[in-house]
């Protein structure tokens, strides 16, 4: 596949995180902004005034773990 998606709320991410042994350093929400190029991004955002939406939407998670010790 190209893409994956998994989609988990930011306690679910830290606990399964946290069971796998990892320390949770910090997870964010975030826009998908970051991954997205600036054609597909501005086509969203105007979708998002037209339809009197929130912008940008907080739909992505990341998270930086680190290995104990």
């Amino acid at each position: 596949l190209d893409e994956h998606v998994t989609h988990f709320t930011p306690t679910g991410l830290e606990r399964l995180l946290t069971r796998a042994g990892l320390v949770v350093v910090n997870i964010e929400e975030l826009s998908e902004r970051t991954y997205l190029k600036e054609r597909a991004w501005r086509r969203q955002w105007n979708e998002a005034l037209a339809a009197r939406r929130p912008w940008p939407s907080l739909d992505l998670l990341r998270a930086v773990a680190r290995v104990p010790g």
